[in-house]
């Protein structure tokens, strides 16, 4: 499979520094699909309106017309996490995109992301150190040592049950909980 330009969507680890903070948002996204794209504004209201809709954004008005600096980071990353779908891409490759967020925030990222691969069937490769993250969304699993390949599988697979002494020394470090009775 060959995919390149459109065709893949980016998700930065800090959304809100991937856009310029002199500029409003919805100027921003529009630039991103008029660069790929012979669109008017009004086609451009129309697609973004409606991706916005279907991943469930409220005051759709307010967050176009807003600064970057003007909107949550949670904010910022659902943004961002549009501005990577505004051409519908086939894959998403998201860069540790719950980093610096509280669980709370972490956890509308995850269902935004899941929401997009749902709706839109788009493929998302996801980078990132939170085992928690990739439990929640990755259906397989590559654990990558100085870039180069340790252990693949089965999501379930490779976190319950790892061949490789790497990859053991890396589930040991996750935290658990314990309760007490």
């Amino acid at each position: 499979m060959n995919i390149n330009g459109p065709e893949l969507g980016m998700i930065f680890q800090f959304a809100g520094s991937s856009f310029c903070p002199v500029r409003k948002i919805g100027t921003q996204l529009y630039e991103v699909v008029k660069a790929h794209k012979d669109i008017s504004k009004e086609e451009f209201h129309s697609q973004v309106n409606e991706l916005l809709d279907k991943l469930g954004f409220e005051d759709t008005v307010r967050i176009l017309e807003s600064y970057p600096n003007e909107l949550s980071g949670g904010m910022q990353q659902r943004v961002g996490i549009v501005a990577a779908m505004l051409l519908n891409p086939k894959v998403l490759l998201a860069d540790e995109p719950t980093s610096a967020m509280d669980v709370t925030i972490q956890k509308q990222a995850v269902e935004e992301m899941l929401k997009v691969r749902d709706v839109f069937g788009t493929s998302i490769i996801l980078v990132t150190h939170n085992i928690g993250v990739v439990n929640a969304m990755a259906d397989n699993l590559l654990v990558l040592r100085h870039g180069h390949i340790v252990e693949m599988g089965k999501t379930d697979d490779v976190i319950n049950n790892p061949s490789e002494d790497y990859t053991k020394k890396l589930m040991e470090a996750v935290p658990r909980i314990k309760v007490s009775n």
